[in-house]
């Protein structure tokens, strides 16, 4: 009898409950399981769960399996399926963009004409940039008029993940139109642009970070922080220590846990709050620990913290469990599946689909 494979999961595996995950309503389960089974399908291009994703009824859904092709992308078909997404009209333009984009990044640049014929037909600003930003990344350095037009007029929608790109991208030509966009855009946008900013070498991504440091809302201080943490360089370390050093009680101590996540600074804070009786004390320490555990996996403290987290997978509550399946996710060991195989069998599907997800990420490493 041949062996089962990802496509063929085996009930109660990891993939058998990602399977049961790609059933539910619950479109925030379905696309990490959809996600997961195209990411770690022995077949190429994602097999069957790759054509099932990217037909899903759900924007979400389809763009976690974008992500998860391009994970894929020295495989022929996993190419092939974004150069499809790239050229499907009923697929939203940031999907399309990040596909064309990804491929981009393996030397692909044949999508060039289907996203240059899309960005043409397109008459909203907040269309044309993704499609823009994919066509100058893909060659086209006319492209660079459009969506500095679209930047400038700052009418977008939520999205985080485009504004970070843009930083991500390295494109220094890119500064002068997502600071003047940042007159314009909504709120919950401006601290990504600032953090892309910095990316960019553009001096008013920092006084925007600061400009938030210092907000009277603490919550904006704690997005301001967030959004630092992901971010390297002397800059943002002189940030976060401007906060810990000057914020109030909450933010100063959240200062200090971003300081260690980023690899930075003593365990102390971290190992005290995930013993606290604040929940959200709780779940704040095992995200540190989890990150310095990626930034730092020979750390002397890495053993503490690894049993303070597998600890964490029997809290109480369930938002500092999902953080401690997360942390493990990205920075656990083999030495850590026993602990999260035992709640394969939890009664919460979601429970269940996030072990599953972070079972084969430990796999994957090894």
């Amino acid at each position: 009898m041949r062996a089962a494979t990802v496509d063929e999961p085996v009930p109660d595996s990891p993939t058998g409950v990602l399977a049961e995950g790609a059933e539910a309503l619950d479109v925030t389960i379905r696309q990490l399981s959809l996600g997961q089974l195209v990411r770690f399908s022995e077949d190429p291009g994602g097999g069957d769960w790759a054509g099932r994703a990217l037909h899903d009824p759900s924007p979400y859904v389809r763009r976690r399996a974008v992500e998860a092709l391009g994970s894929r992308l020295p495989e022929e078909l996993s190419r092939i399926r974004l150069q499809e997404v790239v050229g499907r009209a009923d697929i939203d333009a940031y999907t399309r963009g990040q596909a064309a984009r990804l491929l981009a990044s393996a030397e692909d640049h044949s999508t060039l004409p289907v996203v240059q014929e899309a960005l043409a037909s397109s008459q909203e600003d907040w269309e044309r940039a993704p499609l823009a930003f994919a066509a100058l990344v893909l060659g086209d350095d006319d492209a660079l008029e459009g969506l500095d037009e679209a930047l400038r007029r700052g009418d977008f929608p939520m999205e985080v993940d485009f504004f970070l790109d843009l930083g991500l991208s390295g494109r220094a030509e890119l500064a002068e139109p997502l600071a003047a966009a940042t007159e314009r855009l909504e709120e919950d946008l401006l601290l990504p642009a600032a953090v892309s900013l910095i990316r960019l070498g553009h001096d008013r991504g920092s006084r925007l970070v600061r400009e938030a440091l210092g907000a009277e809302d603490p919550e904006i201080r704690l997005q301001a922080l967030d959004f630092l943490a992901d971010l390297e360089g002397d800059e943002a370390t002189a940030l976060i220590e401007r906060a810990r050093a000057s914020g109030p009680p909450p933010v100063s101590s959240y200062a200090e846990l971003v300081a260690f996540a980023r690899g930075e600074g003593s365990p102390r804070l971290a190992l005290e709050q995930a013993a606290s009786i604040d929940r959200e004390d709780r779940q704040q320490a095992v995200w540190a620990m989890g990150r310095h555990l990626l930034a730092a996996p020979e750390t002397r403290h890495a053993s503490d913290l690894r049993r303070a987290l597998r600890r964490a997978l029997g809290d109480v509550e369930l938002v500092v469990v999902h953080e401690a399946i997360e942390a493990l996710a990205v920075a656990g060991r083999p030495g850590d599946v026993p602990a999260l195989e035992e709640l394969l069998q939890q009664e919460l599907l979601g429970v269940r689909v996030a072990v599953a997800a972070a079972i084969l990420e430990i796999g994957s490493r090894g």
